[in-house]
């Protein structure tokens, strides 16, 4: 062990830091296949969860849709229209 009192140059801390990092990096043994594997693993959940959230329906994306819709225009179903007009004034206020 080396004793922190002799260190004092910046060069020698520099190289021990050095050597230290290269030391610990190189003791870690990988397999290129395990790694790609782990790659392509994480790449497809990446795209899976990205088209998922793609038809996630949100409420910024109603909001959306009904800022689209035409002002007092209504469909045969009174509940709906009531509802759409509640969400519409819920989110602006």
């Amino acid at each position: 062990m080396l004793n922190a009192a002799l260190i004092s140059d910046a060069s020698c801390i520099s190289k021990l830091f050095a050597d230290k990092y290269q030391d610990v990096y190189n003791s870690v043994s990988y397999d290129g296949t395990d790694l790609q594997s782990i790659i392509d693993e994480l790449n497809h959940k990446i795209s899976q969860e990205a088209t998922e959230n793609a038809n996630r329906i949100t409420a910024s994306r109603v909001e959306a849709a009904i800022d689209r819709l035409k002002p007092r225009k209504s469909d045969s179903c009174t509940d709906l229209t009531m509802l759409s007009q509640y969400s519409y004034h819920s989110c602006v206020a």
